[in-house]
């Protein structure tokens, strides 16, 4: 609209230059916005932009620069109204639809906020939950430990008192499972040693 207005104001074509590249910018940034989700206003709003700024563009180049070639000014008063009522009504629809665009910014950093929040929540709740997990398993890990040094224990008691019979009986495959065995190992081999030993003592 400015380069429009020079034009009127100076009644030659020293800025149709300048003129056609900021025309075929603003068509640009409209076909681009209308390349964006929008909603059904919102979208009315933008085509409503695109076909003033275009309506604009052939009053000026339809009109206004044959008048300029023909030298008749007597049309540029009718003519530059009619171009800045089209420009008003471009600039209030751009108003409108950035109070918009702006509300809906607004929404969507409020969402992202709450989600925020809400991830912080849960990464906290998952980060208590695993250190409650770790908890219960080493609880469970620690009893499960004590429970067969204690079966040892008995065992290594029971054989220290005489029991050669006893046996810890373990089928598991670690460390505690290897020292059972061969607890059983040696508890059988004493208890044979014993048997071959009263044997002889009676046939003595």
């Amino acid at each position: 609209y400015i380069h429009q207005a020079h034009t009127l104001l100076e009644w030659n074509t020293s800025h149709l230059a300048h003129y056609d590249i900021v025309a075929r910018t603003a068509v640009s940034r409209a076909n681009e916005l209308l390349r964006a989700p929008l909603n059904d206003e919102e979208r009315l709003l933008a085509t409503a932009v695109l076909q003033r700024i275009q309506s604009s563009n052939t009053i000026f180049r339809s009109k206004i620069v044959p008048s300029i070639a023909r030298m008749e000014p007597s049309a540029a008063s009718t003519l530059s109204r009619e171009l800045e009522v089209i420009t008003t009504q471009v600039v209030d629809s751009v108003a409108t639809l950035n109070s918009m665009i702006e509300v809906q910014s607004q929404a969507v950093k409020d969402r992202a906020l709450l989600l925020q929040t809400r991830s912080r929540w849960v990464i906290l709740c998952c980060f208590g939950l695993a250190l409650l997990l770790a908890a219960v398993l080493a609880v469970s890990h620690v009893r499960h430990v004590a429970k067969r040094l204690n079966t040892l224990r008995r065992g290594v008691f029971a054989l220290a008192q005489g029991d050669l019979s006893v046996r810890i009986g373990s089928k598991e495959d670690d460390e505690f499972g290897e020292l059972a065995r061969h607890f059983d190992d040696m508890a059988g081999a004493l208890q044979v040693q014993q048997t071959q030993l009263l044997r002889a003592k009676t046939l003595a």
